[in-house]
């Protein structure tokens, strides 16, 4: 985890499977496995469960 500018940030890596996946693919120069995919700010005002379906609109 990275804390930026008060923001968490989740590291998401390359796997040796998806860098397997890329090297597959003709004339892809594959990812080493290990290096940094990117990062996600998660959203934490989620809660599962919490939400209210979604109403249907009813006939008058």
């Amino acid at each position: 985890m990275v804390l930026t500018s008060g923001m968490l940030r989740m590291p998401f890596y390359v796997t040796q499977e998806a860098a397997d996946l890329f090297a597959a693919a003709p004339g892809a120069t594959a990812p080493r496995a290990g290096s940094l995919l990117g990062t996600l700010t998660p959203n934490f005002d989620y809660v599962p469960g919490a939400a209210t379906p979604p109403s249907f609109p009813t006939f008058p």
